[in-house]
Protein backbone atom coordinates (compact mmCIF):
# COMPACT_ATOMS: atom_id res chain seq x y z
CA UNK A 1 0.00 0.00 0.00
CA UNK A 2 2.76 2.49 0.86
CA UNK A 3 4.33 2.08 -2.57
CA UNK A 4 0.98 3.04 -4.13
CA UNK A 5 0.64 6.08 -1.86
CA UNK A 6 4.15 7.28 -2.74
CA UNK A 7 3.49 6.66 -6.45
CA UNK A 8 0.29 8.70 -6.24
CA UNK A 9 2.37 11.72 -5.21
CA UNK A 10 2.00 11.85 -1.43
CA UNK A 11 4.14 14.66 -0.09
CA UNK A 12 4.91 16.03 -3.55
CA UNK A 13 3.84 19.56 -2.64
CA UNK A 14 6.52 19.49 0.08
CA UNK A 15 9.34 18.11 -2.05
CA UNK A 16 8.20 14.52 -2.36
CA UNK A 17 9.33 11.22 -0.94
CA UNK A 18 10.86 8.06 -2.36
CA UNK A 19 10.32 4.47 -1.36
CA UNK A 20 12.80 1.63 -0.91
CA UNK A 21 11.98 -1.79 0.45
CA UNK A 22 14.68 -3.77 2.25
CA UNK A 23 14.27 -7.43 3.07
CA UNK A 24 16.30 -8.09 6.20
CA UNK A 25 16.19 -11.90 6.09
CA UNK A 26 19.50 -11.95 4.26
CA UNK A 27 22.54 -12.63 6.46
CA UNK A 28 24.37 -9.76 4.75
CA UNK A 29 21.67 -7.27 5.84
CA UNK A 30 21.76 -8.09 9.55
CA UNK A 31 24.17 -5.23 10.29
CA UNK A 32 21.76 -2.85 8.54
CA UNK A 33 19.00 -3.82 10.98
CA UNK A 34 21.34 -3.31 13.90
CA UNK A 35 22.56 0.04 12.60
CA UNK A 36 19.03 1.43 12.40
CA UNK A 37 17.63 -0.32 15.49
CA UNK A 38 15.16 -2.38 13.50
CA UNK A 39 13.96 -5.02 15.94
CA UNK A 40 10.50 -5.80 14.62
CA UNK A 41 8.89 -6.45 11.28
CA UNK A 42 7.55 -4.57 9.54
CA UNK A 43 9.27 -1.29 10.31
CA UNK A 44 8.69 1.94 8.41
CA UNK A 45 11.67 4.24 8.67
CA UNK A 46 12.24 7.61 7.02
CA UNK A 47 15.60 9.03 6.04
CA UNK A 48 16.36 12.71 5.68
CA UNK A 49 19.74 13.92 4.48
CA UNK A 50 20.93 10.32 4.75
CA UNK A 51 20.05 10.11 8.45
CA UNK A 52 17.51 7.66 9.80
CA UNK A 53 14.66 9.46 11.53
CA UNK A 54 14.45 7.03 14.43
CA UNK A 55 11.92 9.01 16.46
CA UNK A 56 9.32 8.83 13.70
CA UNK A 57 9.74 5.18 12.76
CA UNK A 58 6.58 3.09 12.74
CA UNK A 59 6.30 -0.54 13.84
CA UNK A 60 2.61 -0.67 14.78
CA UNK A 61 1.05 -3.09 12.28
CA UNK A 62 -2.41 -1.52 12.64
CA UNK A 63 -1.03 1.91 11.72
CA UNK A 64 0.81 0.38 8.77
CA UNK A 65 -2.53 -0.98 7.51
CA UNK A 66 -4.16 2.47 7.59
CA UNK A 67 -3.97 4.40 4.34
CA UNK A 68 -4.98 7.60 6.15
CA UNK A 69 -2.17 7.19 8.71
CA UNK A 70 0.41 6.44 6.03
CA UNK A 71 -0.61 9.46 3.96
CA UNK A 72 -0.29 11.76 7.02
CA UNK A 73 3.06 10.18 7.97
CA UNK A 74 4.46 10.63 4.46
CA UNK A 75 3.28 14.26 4.36
CA UNK A 76 4.97 14.96 7.70
CA UNK A 77 8.22 13.33 6.56
CA UNK A 78 8.17 15.26 3.26
CA UNK A 79 7.74 18.53 5.18
CA UNK A 80 10.84 17.82 7.27
CA UNK A 81 13.35 19.20 4.71
CA UNK A 82 16.18 18.50 7.12
CA UNK A 83 14.67 20.71 9.82
CA UNK A 84 13.46 19.65 13.23
CA UNK A 85 14.29 16.08 12.46
CA UNK A 86 14.73 13.16 14.72
CA UNK A 87 18.21 12.74 13.35
CA UNK A 88 20.16 9.56 13.17
CA UNK A 89 21.28 9.74 16.74
CA UNK A 90 20.47 6.88 19.04
CA UNK A 91 20.23 9.50 21.81
CA UNK A 92 17.18 10.99 20.06
CA UNK A 93 15.68 7.53 19.75
CA UNK A 94 16.14 6.94 23.45
CA UNK A 95 14.37 10.20 24.29
CA UNK A 96 17.38 12.37 25.11
CA UNK A 97 17.75 15.80 23.59
CA UNK A 98 14.07 16.35 22.82
CA UNK A 99 12.90 19.95 22.88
Amino acid sequence: MIRDIVSSGAGSEHGGVSFAEVVLDSPTLGPLAMRYAVNSMPTLLAFDRQEAQLETRVTDVEKLKSREFLERWLEAEAKRHGEGGAGGSLFGFLGFGKK
